[in-house]
């Protein structure tokens, strides 16, 4: 009778040991596509960030090509050049009234000093 019952215990024992088998390999499974759910949806990401980028810039060069006012790519370069250019001017001109006005600071310091 022991003997009996101890076997019937061993069978229950396996029994569940194979339910947890079975529950770690479906787990392991759900992982496995998970994975792969993940691996599809980077690349989807990948491929929409591509199509975006393609779109914005068939967009603006269709804006450029209605524009009547639009001169072309050469054009364009030299205007962004004149910018450029411009902006360089302009801080070259403050930094040199910045000089200027650190130079009349000198100049009233040095006359306030001989008029002492």
């Amino acid at each position: 009778a022991r003997d009996q019952a101890l076997r019937r215990e061993l069978q229950q024992i396996r029994s569940v040991n194979k339910v947890i088998e079975d529950t770690v390999a479906s787990l392991e499974k759900a992982k496995n596509n998970m994975d792969t759910v993940h691996h599809t949806v980077t690349s989807s990401t990948t491929l929409l960030q591509t199509w975006t980028r393609i779109l914005a810039a068939t967009e603006h060069n269709q804006r450029l090509i209605l524009n009547p006012s639009w001169s072309g790519a050469t054009q364009d370069l030299l205007d962004a050049e004149t910018e450029n250019l411009a902006r360089q001017q302009a801080e070259e001109r403050r930094a040199a009234e910045e000089q200027a006005r650190r130079e009349e600071a000198v100049r009233r310091a040095e006359e306030e000093e001989r008029r002492k």
